[in-house]
């Protein structure tokens, strides 16, 4: 199998032009970092790691999400979030592409590397990363999120094992990602100029708080999908 690619163009105002592709493990899911060398400091498991994160300083030198990630950092550490941008993604079935902020862009991107960078918080995300879609709406991704867990939850069923009907496995997860997420953030603040990569985490951490909103609710807003009235009955 081939490696799963995704590729980001960034079209600046003054025609300036930014690209970047992420590479995928076709089978694991795990992200490729084509930079593996390039470990800053900050990267360090012990620098701001996260309050719930399983590794040990005594085994691991690395936070797996912060060194994918201190490239992609690298590249747009300076650039300021509101500032708009014509954003163009290539993957395997479609092209896509939408003009919007950067931190907008940015935040697609975060969710895609921090999701497959072998985090034991965030190893759950990699069904919905395999069919990444940017510039998802809120809506759209609770929707697969908890669709996502719930296949997760059929495919438990067939082999014998628990069923969680009731998604709070789901919020158990989402509420380890927004401590991850934190973390993150707590990274960037220490070696960042510009605040687009920041706000990007934040609409990260929003989209968690929108699927704690929805899950307590009972996806109240998404009932009305199954409740379409029909012409013919």
């Amino acid at each position: 199998m081939e490696t799963i690619k995704i590729q980001y163009r960034f079209k600046f105002s003054d025609n300036e032009k930014k690209d970047y592709e992420i590479n995928l493990d076709p089978v694991s899911i795990t992200y490729i970092n084509n930079n593996p060398d390039f470990k800053p400091e900050w990267s360090r498991l012990g620098f701001h790691q996260c309050r719930n994160c399983p590794l040990s300083t005594e085994s691991i030198d690395y936070c797996p999400v912060a060194v994918n990630l201190s490239s992609f950092v690298e590249f747009f550490k300076d650039e300021i979030s509101y500032e708009e941008a014509l954003i163009l993604v290539r993957t395997e079935e479609r092209f896509s592409s939408k003009k919007i902020s950067l931190q907008e862009g940015l935040y697609s991107i975060y969710g895609l590397i921090m999701s497959t960078s072998d985090c034991p918080n965030m190893n759950f995300l990699k069904p919905m990363a395999r069919f990444h879609m940017p510039f998802a709406s809120m809506e759209e991704t609770v929707f697969r999120a908890v669709s996502t867990y719930l296949l997760e939850q059929y495919f438990s069923h067939k082999k014998g094992g628990s069923v969680d009907l009731l998604l709070g496995g789901l919020l158990s997860r989402y509420k380890e990602v927004e401590v991850v997420n934190i973390g993150i953030s707590d990274r960037l603040k220490a070696v960042t100029s510009g605040d687009a990569d920041r706000n990007a985490l934040s609409l990260l951490d929003s989209l968690a708080q929108v699927l704690f909103f929805e899950l307590e609710k009972s996806l109240e807003s998404l009932e009305y999908l199954f409740k379409i009235p029909s012409k013919y009955g």
